[in-house]
């Protein structure tokens, strides 16, 4: 199914007067195409795919989330939303900062000090400093506080909305503990793939070695053991990739997908296309979908 790209306009601000709010989708105009409108929430919200598949535009970015991964989202950070079909499950949870800061003073036996340091830490962006949301791909095990959460919201018992603020807050520790965790040292190859996958347009192997705390070296020679390719191969592909699902999705401009990806040479675009496409932009657009050569990035990412 194609999809067009929402319009980047002014964004509108679906804040609600509530403390928290959860949604189920899909919903039949998500799985038509994305949300009309780029929106943003004042609430810190957090997005789970709990069946299927989930597409989110943030920042001009898409990001692909499937089952069981987490994105969790920065106050009024621009974005918009569509899952793939109807058997596609996703929940988003959403609670304001100041309910989140109040509720954590409570607890907190005096200590204010630890309070601020906890929200310098959700406020600043705590994955990468340039980036408005942190994406975690595996969050099963949070599968069942998330449902608990669900199943208060819709109940509406006792105190339901306490005990949903009090889940929430435990479900942001450790979704940010992780995070913290995984700038430390990967588990394995796999999550440095995955982060030069999610950060592709602007990364440079700078960046890349001061998140995983590794020598150039070392991420050298862990993606020409994993891959067979070099970072500047390896983002050439990606983006290329990102360039095809452009066309292919939204029928998007060359102009438009030279921002979104990171080339600031369209010569060098044109060339690098045609070598890993094996056909000029200008035949693949040419072509119907059938016909377009596969242009997806290296197996195992």
């Amino acid at each position: 199914m194609a999809f067009r790209s929402p319009k980047l306009r002014t964004p509108v601000d679906t804040t609600e007067n509530s403390e928290l709010f959860l949604n189920l989708h899909p919903n039949k105009s998500i799985i038509e195409k994305p949300t009309t409108e780029i929106h943003t929430h004042s609430y810190v919200e957090i997005v789970y795919v709990y069946k299927g598949c989930l597409h989110q535009l943030i920042n001009g970015q898409i990001i692909t989330s499937k089952e069981g991964s987490i994105t969790l989202l920065n106050p009024h950070i621009p974005h918009a939303v569509w899952v793939e079909t109807s058997n596609d499950i996703v929940i988003n949870i959403g609670i304001k900062i100041d309910t989140i800061q109040k509720t954590l003073l409570s607890i907190s036996n005096g200590n204010e000090t630890q309070v601020s340091q906890f929200m310098k830490m959700l406020l600043q962006r705590p994955i990468h400093p340039q980036r408005d949301y942190v994406f975690l791909p595996n969050a099963k095990h949070l599968e069942g506080l998330i449902s608990d959460m669900f199943g208060e919201y819709y109940s509406r018992r006792f105190m339901y909305e306490k005990i949903i603020i009090a889940d929430f807050i435990n479900l942001l520790v450790s979704l940010l503990r992780r995070t913290q965790e995984r700038t430390v040292k990967p588990d394995d190859p796999e999550d440095i793939i995955e982060y030069i996958e999610k950060h592709y347009a602007q990364l440079s192997m700078e960046q890349l070695c001061q998140h995983f705390n590794y020598s150039e070296r070392q991420i050298r020679r862990i993606l020409r053991t994993f891959t067979d390719d070099s970072l500047p191969g390896l983002l050439n592909q990606i983006k290329i990739h990102k360039a095809c699902e452009y066309i292919n999705r939204f029928q998007m401009p060359t102009e438009e997908i030279l921002q979104n990806i990171g080339y600031d040479n369209a010569n060098y675009f044109y060339r690098t296309f045609k070598t890993i496409v094996g056909v000029g932009i200008s035949d693949y657009r040419q072509m119907t979908p059938g016909e377009r050569p596969d242009a997806r990035v290296l197996g195992h990412i």
